[in-house]
């Protein structure tokens, strides 16, 4: 009679293939029809988000071209690319426009300060994961030594009997990081 009967199944994460064959009203079967069906129930995730030679997210680096390497996972469905921001916020969650479908992103010429790296993964669900996020810190800039002291020598001028300097002190100034 041409109907088509609608069932709903709830499944796990993989691939399901659904065999269906038809009765008529005179007993008579049809060939068997297959559907494959592919099922993602997970969301892509990024790890190991490393910066080169930026190794340390504490530390400031003279380095203006660091390029930033990950790993990422997902469900049943591979990923199939990503996106990335590259600023001066914290939580920058990127876009979701593919930037890339390779797992690094190097950068030149970054001005000095803090920046924050942000990647996140979309899957071949067309499913989107949350973002990762690595700070890098940039000073280019030179210090400056303003001035150096001693108490056991007060004068550079001055000739002291003691072999022993002492109380040595400086001061000095740098832009980029306030050393």
């Amino acid at each position: 009679d041409g109907s088509t009967p609608a069932t709903t199944v709830s499944l796990a994460g993989g691939e399901w293939y659904f065999h269906v064959k038809a009765r008529s009203g005179a007993g008579l079967w049809s060939g068997v029809v297959t559907r494959r069906v592919r099922v993602d129930a997970g969301t892509p995730s990024i790890s190991g988000l490393a910066c080169s030679p930026h190794a340390s997210e504490s530390a400031w680096y003279a380095s203006t071209d660091p390029t930033f390497t990950w790993s990422a996972s997902s469900g049943a469905s591979p990923v199939t690319g990503f996106s990335w921001a590259l600023d001066h916020a914290t939580g920058t969650v990127p876009d979701t426009s593919v930037d890339g479908t390779q797992p690094t992103r190097s950068y030149s010429a970054v001005a000095d300060g803090v920046w924050y790296f942000h990647v996140r993964a979309v899957d071949g669900a067309g499913r989107w994961g949350g973002a990762a996020h690595r700070c890098i810190r940039i000073d280019t800039s030179q210090p400056w030594m303003t001035s150096l002291t001693s108490t056991s020598h007060p004068s550079e001028t001055e000739w002291c009997a003691g072999a022993e300097v002492r109380g040595a002190n400086f001061n000095s100034y740098n832009p980029g990081t306030g050393i």
